[in-house]
């Protein structure tokens, strides 16, 4: 499992049995691949999303939309570091 806030360079691709959710941008494409793609509102593909297997959701703007954050995404975007959990990520 992953959560991507920051910036990807490249494409991102999800093996089976995996789940991602990107909240952050994308240098290439989102590719699905047999996993669970979740694609927030606040994240930026430049590419294309992709899905060949598994289940993609996307919560995108339509062009031309201006997406307000909640109460709640303000409040998660505005915490301290020191607030924010770290995990070490294990290979």
């Amino acid at each position: 499992r992953v959560h991507a806030f920051g910036n990807i360079r490249g494409n991102v691709v999800i093996h089976p049995k995996s789940k991602v959710i990107i909240s952050g941008a994308v240098g290439g494409d989102a590719i699905n691949e047999g996993g669970r793609l979740f694609i927030d509102n606040t994240a930026r593909i430049m590419g294309r999303i992709k899905t060949q297997e598994g289940a993609t959701t996307t919560i995108q703007p339509k062009e031309g939309e201006v997406v307000v954050p909640t109460e709640d995404e303000r409040r998660r975007w505005t915490l301290e570091e020191s607030e924010v959990p770290r995990k070490r990520l294990r290979e």
